[in-house]
């Protein structure tokens, strides 16, 4: 038999009821199903960016990696994780940092600390393809209802030089 089990998330500050399904079995069938090894488990992934989205612009590797500028075009906090290292770094309204990626592909994460919702975008490739600058600023909220695929959270530079935003 199914019934359905519910559960509380907060998103948002906002308390939301969701039903979820779940099955009930009688300690009989548990034990007798418990026996027998499962043929195979499926389990659901999100593909890749790259299989997503086109790339947002392309740069040169240069020995395994590329060389990157986030820019802090937002009024708040920016934090994000450095590609190849376990700490978070901050950027400040209005500054930017450079850093060179060691391994490709690369993921880097970031958000805004005060919790606005943050859009980038690829706002210059160098000339000679070796670099480029990444504008990440703020999303104003009326913004987010018209078009949700706008928040950004992630920039990936794949083996080939090509940069996503998602």
């Amino acid at each position: 038999m199914n019934f359905l089990k519910s559960k509380k998330i907060l998103m948002l500050g906002t308390a939301v009821l969701v039903a979820t399904p779940a099955v009930l079995l009688s300690q009989n069938t548990l034990k007798a199903s418990s026996s027998q090894a499962p043929e195979s488990i499926s389990l659901m992934s999100t593909p890749a960016v790259s299989d997503r989205k086109e790339a947002e612009a392309y740069i040169t590797p240069v020995d395994g990696g590329v060389e990157l500028t986030l820019m802090n075009d937002s009024p708040s906090v920016i934090s994000f994780m450095v590609p190849g290292n376990s700490r978070f770094e901050e950027i400040a309204p209005n500054q930017s940092v450079s850093f060179t990626t060691d391994d490709l592909p690369s993921f880097i994460g970031f958000r805004q600390l005060d919790g606005g919702l943050t859009y980038a975008e690829v706002s210059s490739v160098a000339e000679d393809g070796m670099s480029a600058t990444i504008s990440l600023q703020h999303l104003e909220p009326t913004a987010f209802y018209e078009n949700p695929d706008l928040v950004t959270r992630s920039i990936v530079v794949s083996e080939g030089g090509g940069i996503f935003i998602d």
